[in-house]
């Protein structure tokens, strides 16, 4: 059963097929077109024209390579299809897969063999058609696909690494009048050495396909090489901030950000370290002297963040007075415990898009504050009050400070 179909079908990918692999990515970094020749079930070598595209970067991070990439392919044969393809009246359709054997040469001097698959769409022939086959063009059968795969190759060492086409395997199934069409199988190379189909389904046939001798097959040439996976950087900055439960003036700030951030992901972590700096103190009321004390935000959890169009960090802080004095120079008593009940989350956002640690930029936060508790050396003067959560933070990040010797 299917006998005469099978051979009527394997006509048609005897002499003639064309496939093509596209794709909606980018157009491809690499391109090659050579002679080649194509082995068929029941016949000998028939001769092609190959086209093969890839989307290969021509420089290839090994930090960050590529997560994929798109592979374009066309083989035209050249017998004389037209001739030689019996045109009936029944349906037919062409489908399957492909693989690309492609050679990868390393900077290091090694090669690595990586098989590209692809995946090809059905090509359907109406019933009835009796002109050229497919219509209008001879000597043509198209079948089309795509495929978006990952490289399948790592690279250990910096260098130029090459590209090249090695062969090509598709592997065809019919229908002929909606029925699945008995294909013989495959049974030598190109070279005559016997072969064994790449699966037992008997409805499927291999097609072998290499280049000629002396082609130059190379699609693609990258240059490898190793750039950072993260930086660091120091950046000075100045601000103020507005604590109303703990000084009615606006304080003045200063301290250092320092960041480690991920080239992957823009992922940051680091510190947001503070000078601790002295401020007038709320008075417990009208009358009292005037009390001065050393602000301090002490980070007691690693700073993270992210950076994108802009930065945001957040951190975990401590929020105490340190010191105090009276009339700014009579030194009050005032042990360690003199702070927020409660740490405090500070977020801060960059104020524009386009935030750059090499250029600086403005850093904004709004944050909670809860009441202070330890601090009753000087609670006849100051007054921290109750739970407060309209306090700000402004921070005017200068550029990174350059790295040290």
């Amino acid at each position: 059963m299917f006998k005469s179909r099978a051979g009527r079908t394997l006509r048609v990918l005897m002499w003639a097929f064309a496939f093509t692999l596209w794709s909606q990515a980018p157009a491809s970094a690499g391109s090659v077109t050579f002679e080649g020749i194509c082995k068929y079930p029941l016949v000998d070598k028939l001769p092609g024209t190959f086209t093969i595209e890839a989307s290969i970067p021509s420089d290839w991070n090994r930090s960050d390579p590529p997560s994929s990439i798109n592979w374009r392919l066309n083989y035209v044969d050249h017998g004389n299809a037209d001739q030689l393809i019996y045109r009936t009246g029944a349906s037919l359709t062409v489908f399957g897969t492909a693989k690309i054997a492609v050679s990868v040469a390393r900077p290091d001097g090694s090669v690595a063999l990586i098989k590209v698959p692809l995946t090809l769409d059905r090509w359907d022939r109406a019933p009835g058609v009796t002109q050229p086959f497919p219509p209008n063009v001879p000597d043509q059968f198209s079948l089309s696909g795509s495929s978006s795969v990952p490289p399948g190759v790592e690279f250990s060492s910096n260098g130029v690494a090459k590209f090249a086409v090695t062969g090509v395997v598709p592997t065809l199934s019919t229908k002929d009048n909606g029925q699945i069409g008995i294909l013989r199988p495959l049974t030598t190379d190109i070279d005559g050495n016997l072969y064994t189909q790449s699966d037992t389904d008997p409805s499927t046939s291999d097609i072998l396909c290499r280049p000629n001798a002396g082609e130059d097959t190379t699609v693609a040439t990258t240059d490898v090489y190793s750039a950072p996976t993260s930086f660091t950087s120091t950046n000075p900055f100045v601000g103020s901030a507005t604590m109303p439960t703990i000084s009615p003036s606006t304080i003045a700030l200063r301290g250092t950000i320092n960041t480690t951030r991920q080239v992957s992901d823009g992922s940051i972590k680091g510190s947001v370290d503070f000078a601790e700096v002295w401020t007038r103190l709320k008075p417990r009321s009208f009358g009292s002297p005037p009390t001065s004390g050393k602000l301090a935000f002490i980070p007691v959890s690693t700073t993270t963040g992210v950076i994108d169009s802009r930065l945001t960090l957040t951190q975990l802080v401590r929020i105490k007075l340190t010191e105090s004095k009276l009339f700014g120079v009579t030194p009050l008593g005032l042990g360690n415990d003199c702070q927020a009940k409660k740490l405090t989350t500070i977020t801060y956002t960059s104020t524009e898009p386009g935030f750059a640690f090499d250029k600086g930029g403005t850093l904004e936060a709004r944050f909670p504050l809860s009441d202070f508790n330890g601090c009753a050396e000087i609670a006849e003067l100051f007054s921290p009050a109750t739970l407060n959560a309209d306090n700000t933070l402004r921070l005017t990040v200068k550029p990174e400070l350059p790295p040290q010797e």
